[in-house]
This record gives structure tokens, C-alpha cells and sequence, in this order.
């Protein structure tokens, strides 16, 4: 097994080397002081591309040398991230707006997400870095708190941040190098690289950039629906696959579109617990599409044990009568 040593990259010296060492495929993770992007700041940056060497780059500890953020820094850093072939992370919807508070986002790099190609390889498990790393990995990695003793990151030991920072770094390679072959096996190569990470992309613009809210139109949609039934769902097989699954069986009996009563239905689409997006559809309207793609044979065994059937439906044709109904 090869030792992985923890490079501190503290001076320029050491940030020459790391540049000099580093290769065009490589994880990265960032040490932040929140999860709020509009109020952190970042504490550090850790890389590993599958060598003996990991690195944490330091900008935003209370106390120790550091690297300041002055221009050629920065500029060098958003030139490995821009000209690099492939950029690895575990949950990079956070991690890229990180990038992109600090002018480092790379916009046309090419990515890997290994919290979203295990979604694929198994939608059912847990999807913690953490918890990957020891089923599959069998590593412990030492936990946030440990490692800052519940104080902010910033005011953690920076040699204690340095080896928690690369751990994550080190584990998101190694997974990946697991997941890319799982996808291949699972035939998953093609719906990763072609549907999930360019959606991901569109997350990260949604939340930077917010959504254009038509005030008007609500309150028409509000009054519309008010004293009306309305059928919620939450659909995350948008992400996988471009589509909209629309329950029709259940357990070998009629549930879902073919049973509803409900004259209005909402479905939000739903990704790692989190609420995304919400469309509102005719009930009525939204049947009407049901068929047509039943009668092509857009359907899909889901669930558990595939107990249920669904059929579905391109979410370009769901925006559509959404918006022209």
C-alpha cells in the first residue's frame, strides 16, 4: 500500500512545487467557514490526483503562515482548475460555488461527482463521504468535529486541518476510481457524463443566479387552485435521467395518475433530500401526456422490488404544457 504523505503548502516555494507536481486529473475539496455561500469564507483548499503526495493550500486560518490570496496565486490556482482534463469532487454543487465566490470556477472543464455516480450505482444508500469511505475503503476518516473541537475551521490547528482536509481529497479520488468502473459495468457511463453533470451545472447557475418569479402569474395560479384538490410529489429520477417518472401502479393496483382525485398536481423535484424545483400541472392536461407516452412504451419497473410502474416522460415536454396550458 503506498503512503500518502500531507503536504502543508504554506509558502511560494511550496505552492511552486504543488504546481510543478500536480496533474490535469485531480479531487480537490474546500474548507469553508459556513455553508452559506453568500456568507463563508474559504479556510483552504485540499488536491490529490493518485500520487504518493496530497496538499492543503491554507488561505483563511486565524493563526500560522499561510499563502495570502494575492492575484498570481489565484491566477495560477484558476488556471490548474480551467485547463485541467477532468476536476473530481464528492458533492461539487457546494465545492464549485466555492470556486466560483473566489473567481476559480471551472465553467468549461469537464467534472466527476462521486455523491452523484454513487446515486446512480445505488440510489437507495447513504451517500456521506464518510460513510463510503468505510464501506468501501474500509478508512475511518476522523470527523469535522474532531477536528475542530466545535470551534469554526479557521481557528482549528492548521496541521490537524491539513491531514482532515487532504483525507477528503485522498477518499474522493480513490472512490472515483471505483465508481468510474461501476458505471462502466452498469453500462452508467453515458447518463453521468451526459445528463448529470451538465444538470448539475444548471443547479449551480439556478442557485447563483436565482429564478425570475412572475408575481403576477402566481397570484393568478394561487386564486386558480384555491378551494381545488392538489396531489404533491417528489420526483428525483429527474436527475438520472432526463425524465419525469409518473406513478401509475403500485403493488400490482391502480395508485398514483390513474387513481388521483386531485384536479391540480404538483411535483417537486427533489435531490438528496433537498427541494429543487416545483412544477404545477392540470391533472387533466398532465393524463393526457401519460397516455401518449404509455402508448409508446416509456415505462419503467421502480421502487422497491420494482413493486411499482411509472411512466415517463421527458421533462422538455412536461415544460412545455406546464408553460402553455
Amino acid at each position: 500500500m503506498i503512503t500518502i504523505e500531507r503536504i502543508l503548502v504554506n509558502t511560494k516555494e511550496k505552492f511552486d512545487e504543488f504546481l510543478k507536481d500536480i496533474n490535469d486529473i485531480f479531487a480537490f475539496d474546500t474548507e469553508t467557514t459556513s455553508l452559506n455561500i453568500q456568507e463563508l469564507n474559504l479556510v483552504g483548499i485540499s488536491f490529490h490526483c493518485g500520487t504518493d503526495k496530497s496538499w492543503y493550500i491554507p488561505f483563511g486560518h486565524t493563526q500560522g503562515l499561510q499563502l495570502d490570496m494575492r492575484e498570481e496565486v489565484m491566477s495560477q490556482l484558476k488556471d490548474l482548475f480551467c485547463k485541467a482534463k477532468l476536476v473530481i469532487g464528492h458533492n461539487l454543487v457546494f465545492d464549485m460555488q466555492v470556486l466560483r465566490r473566489y473567481n476559480l470556477y471551472p465553467e468549461y472543464t469537464p467534472w466527476f461527482d462521486t455523491m452523484i455516480a454513487y446515486h446512480l450505482i445505488d440510489e437507495n444508500d447513504r451517500k456521506g463521504l464518510k460513510y463510503l469511505s468505510k464501506k468501501f475503503l474500509n478508512y475511518t476518516m476522523k470527523t469535522f468535529e474532531e477536528t475542530t473541537k466545535g470551534q469554526n475551521i479557521s481557528y482549528a490547528d492548521m496541521e490537524t486541518t491539513k491531514d482532515y482536509a487532504c483525507d477528503d481529497a485522498i477518499q474522493t479520488w480513490k472512490l472515483f476510481k471505483l465508481f468510474k468502473k461501476d458505471l462502466l459495468d452498469k453500462d452508467l457511463k453515458s447518463l453521468m457524463k451526459d445528463i448529470e453533470m451538465p444538470f448539475l451545472r444548471c443547479i449551480i447557475e439556478m442557485e447563483h443566479n436565482g429564478i425570475l418569479i412572475d408575481r403576477e402569474k402566481v397570484k393568478e395560479l394561487t386564486l386558480e387552485v384555491k378551494d381545488k384538490l392538489v396531489e404533491v410529489k417528489r420526483d428525483s429520477w429527474i436527475y438520472r435521467s432526463g425524465n419525469i417518472a409518473i406513478e401509475f401502479i403500485s403493488r400490482g393496483k391502480p395508485s398514483g395518475i390513474a387513481t388521483t382525485q386531485a384536479d391540480y398536481w404538483i411535483i417537486i423535484f427533489s435531490k438528496e433530500y433537498k427541494d429543487k424545483v416545483m412544477l404545477v400541472l392540470e391533472t387533466k392536461r398532465l393524463k393526457e401526456v401519460c397516455r401518449i407516452y404509455y402508448k409508446k412504451g416509456n415505462i419503467k419497473k421502480m421502487g422497491d422490488l420494482d413493486s411499482s410502474t411509472a411512466v415517463l416522460i421527458p421533462l422538455k415536454e412536461i415544460s412545455s404544457f406546464a408553460i402553455n396550458q
